[in-house]
């Protein structure tokens, strides 16, 4: 059993999901705001910009689930 935590596999789960055998999938999400400290804090990134990313990695893993579980 393995797993990982990484929001950019909202990006690119789709490519993916199929090959993997009886994954189980734990959607968190964080406060956009947050994302966007964190990533300021590191990287120096416009706290617009991580907003924006947080919310999009959000709407990407929503949409999966919504398409894969409903």
């Amino acid at each position: 059993m393995g797993g990982w935590k990484d929001p950019r596999t909202s990006l690119t789960i789709d490519s993916y999901y199929g090959f993997l055998k009886d994954p189980i999938i734990v959607a968190t999400f964080r406060i956009p705001e947050k994302v966007a400290d964190s990533l300021f804090i590191r990287d120096g990134t416009p706290k617009e910009e991580g907003v924006a990313l947080a919310k999009e990695y959000n709407k990407r893993i929503i949409k999966f689930l919504e398409k894969k579980f409903t």
